[in-house]
């Protein structure tokens, strides 16, 4: 699951933009009409071109609260320069941040066309970006980040969005009134320039007819795939690429297909109470609150009916080890969160305030207790476990964040092993470091190595910008800190697997091997903000797979949620083509190990009272048939790349829990800890979202013509879940 804020400054890599608008007379000679030789300011192009600007600075801004229509249009012109290489690592990633002291008022229950031109050099894609902040008065709502593509000539970016309103989730019942724009470069050293910015109010029709859901429109499935050969068998499953190099996930018995799953096959009373109390009580369990094996003999036979050709259990705890595996089953290693002694920390001792930070493998102590979480995790499963032949293969983590790492490098293990780590790169010699970290940004006067540790250092040492002479030393060690984590999780579950299967070659690697997927990694956060750092794991990946083919990763993959809002899934292809290239830089194919859409229709709204978490507001469409429509389009569009081998929908059913456990179902209140998201493709009646379940069949059945693949063949493990 993800759930995510973006409220903050500190969530950007960025030098943040912000545009100083209000709603104005107008004032004389403003720019509204946009020039055809845009812009027509030389000498601002000139700096821009040859970099001599020093600084980000706004140069004008042309406010009107007129426009085409008086009534219904807020008209800005806002001029931009900037050049850019940008604060990278600084302690609130937004050194030269400039705020605006004035709002746009805007009515939350119309609709709304953003426009913006850009021109970009030495940009790559997602990194220049825009961003819609909403507002009830003073009151931060929501932020829309909307990610441009580079463009060496000016270009206009649409955007058509509805504010948030009351409605829209479980929690701070206020509609948006004001909206706030920053504009911004991201991890970069190039250059970026904005003008004429412009909001409009538009009606109802022409937002549903300019949506992004409606105006993607996915590759042919043909183009550059086509009809795989069988493979030979294996003692389970594997990937493999065919001959023109697009790759496959193969059953033991041969056969290819794209992955089509939905995770999670079972209902849970704390979950979703009123589905709870209507499956029969045949299938469930009252005593644990959760349904029974029965019930999910039932999901597969239901999923079987729409081709769907796999399944993920989400998480590792007991009472999920009873179910009888289903098709293509992946499973996660560990249950629950790293203990809090275990994750990296700041040089203040603080944990990365997020759901999943990264641990310190260099702690003493963690290698023993994850190998003990693989073993129990693993070990609990029943039916065969993971020697049945439904097992294809695991999950190391889930969201795990690898960016910003340079800030958390300062748990006591981590530290030691930095401080070795740079007295072997510098040969014992630290007046060398001295001299090579010492820039305009910080100096350096250490008389041993121990002085990197203390206060004062570890306030310097910090990534502040990408051509900051701290950067190479820092990035070789964020790298050997991921590999060591990633070597220590692939090593301990080949660990696993040979006390399961035997290892007759005595070479670490078990008779039978299983696929190991990466951390689940949640692509919204990258392609927006970090994307030097997702391209840096990739390169590690890489890394990995030469220095010892077939032990560690098998698999990339990535959580990615088509949104109504944010710049996920569905606005443009820069999106699936991200996943390409980190798949082709990683060598590994790439899993969509968890999507899916909120459905405004869906009878509650979104969010977490308690924890003031969004929920699916960004990940909302007006209805189930758009639910529908989002699943086919990503599906689609994965299903055409060779570097991706499918898509894990998240859920069966849908989150309307009480996050303290009881069954009372709070729905649209504050009184209560309601978090809700119409993640399922079952409504409440434990009957199908039909718009939803026909559309994602007449998909599934349309890949599987297209590649002459099909359900599996009667010598199929899964076979039995057909009939």
């Amino acid at each position: 699951m993800t759930m995510r804020m973006f409220s903050k400054p500190a969530a950007w890599l960025a030098i943040w933009l912000w545009a100083s608008v209000a709603t104005a007379n107008l004032i004389p000679n403003g720019d509204f009409n946009i020039p055809a030789n845009k812009p027509n300011r030389p000498n601002f192009w000139s700096e821009w071109m040859n970099g001599t600007t020093p600084e980000p600075r706004i140069h004008q801004a042309y406010l009107t609260s007129g426009g085409i229509n008086n009534s219904a249009c807020i008209e800005l012109g806002v001029s931009y320069e900037a050049f850019l290489p940008l604060v990278y690592g600084t302690d609130n990633y937004a050194r030269y941040r400039l705020d605006s002291g004035n709002a746009i008022s805007i009515n939350a229950n119309s609709y709304y066309k953003f426009s913006i031109y850009y021109r970009t050099e030495n940009i790559s894609t997602h990194q220049a970006v825009a961003e819609i902040e909403m507002f009830r008065d003073s009151t931060q709502l929501e932020s829309i980040i909307l990610a441009l593509k580079p463009s060496s000539t000016w270009t206009q970016f649409t955007h058509y969005f509805r504010p948030i309103r009351a409605s829209d989730r479980g929690f701070g019942q206020m509609d948006t009134n004001k909206l706030r724009f920053k504009f911004g470069a991201i991890s970069t050293l190039g250059k970026v320039r904005f003008d004429n910015a412009s909001l409009v109010e538009v009606t109802k029709a022409e937002y549903d007819a300019n949506h992004p859901l409606k105006l993607f429109t996915p590759d042919p499935l043909t183009a550059r795939r086509s009809t795989p050969p069988i493979f030979s068998s294996a003692p389970g499953y594997t990937v493999r690429r065919d001959a023109k190099g697009a790759w496959w996930m193969v059953r033991p018995n041969g056969q290819p297909f794209l992955v089509r799953s939905v995770q999670y096959p079972e209902v849970l009373a704390t979950i979703n109470p009123a589905l709870y109390q209507a499956i029969p009580t045949s299938m469930k369990t009252s005593s644990t609150g959760r349904t029974n094996s029965t019930y999910h003999q039932s999901v597969y036979r239901r999923l079987g009916a729409l081709a769907f050709n796999a399944e993920a259990i989400y998480d590792g705890s007991t009472s999920l080890t009873a179910h009888p595996f289903g098709q293509c089953h992946f499973h996660f290693v560990r249950n629950g969160d790293i203990p809090t002694e275990y994750l990296l920390k700041d040089r203040n001792g603080n944990i990365r305030p997020e759901r999943k930070p990264m641990p310190d493998p260099y702690h003493p102590q963690f290698r023993n207790w994850l190998r003990q979480q693989i073993h129990a995790t693993l070990g609990a499963l029943q039916y065969g476990g993971i020697a049945h032949k439904s097992f294809a293969g695991y999950f190391t983590d889930n969201e795990m964040g690898v960016e910003f790492l340079d800030q958390y490098i300062w748990s006591p293990a981590c530290a030691a092993e930095f401080r070795e780590f740079i007295r072997a790169r510098y040969n014992n010699n630290i007046q060398a470091v001295n001299t090579a970290w010492s820039s305009s940004y910080a100096s350096f006067s250490m008389s041993s190595f121990n002085d990197i540790t203390n206060s004062t250092n570890k306030a310097k040492i910090v990534i502040h910008h990408l051509n900051d002479p701290l950067y190479k030393d820092l990035d070789a060690f964020i790298r050997k800190l991921l590999k060591d984590y990633y070597r220590m999780v692939c090593e301990l579950i080949r660990e696993y697997e040979v006390q399961v299967f035997g290892d007759s070659n005595h070479d670490g690697l078990a008779n039978v091997r299983r696929l190991i997927a990466t951390n689940r990694y949640d692509l919204a956060k990258y392609p927006n903000g970090c994307s030097p750092e997702m391209l840096r794991v990739a390169e590690v990946l890489n890394e990995l797979r030469a220095e010892r083919p077939g032990f560690f990763f098998d698999i990339i993959a990535f959580n990615n949620y088509p949104g109504d809002e944010r710049y996920e899934g569905i606005r443009s292809k820069d999106n699936s083509e991200f996943i390409e290239r980190l798949s082709q830089i990683s060598g590994l194919p790439a899993l969509i190990s968890e999507f899916g859409v909120h459905g405004r229709d869906c009878g509650f709204p979104t969010g977490s009272n308690t924890r003031k978490i969004k929920g699916w507001f960004y990940r909302s469409v007006e209805n189930q048939t758009d639910r529908g429509l989002s699943y086919q389009k990503m599906m689609l569009q994965w299903a055409s790349s060779p570097n991706i081998i499918g898509g894990q929908w998240f859920q069966w059913s849908d989150i309307m829990q009480d996050e303290w456990g009881t069954t009372a179902l709070p729905v649209n209140t504050e009184s209560l800890t309601y978090n809700g998201r119409n993640s399922g493709v079952i409504n409440q009646a434990n009957q199908f979202y039909t718009p939803l379940t026909d559309r994602m069949k007449q998909t599934n059945l349309m890949i599987d013509k297209a590649f002459g693949t099909s359900l599996p063949r009667a010598d199929a493990p899964d076979w039995q879940l057909f009939q």
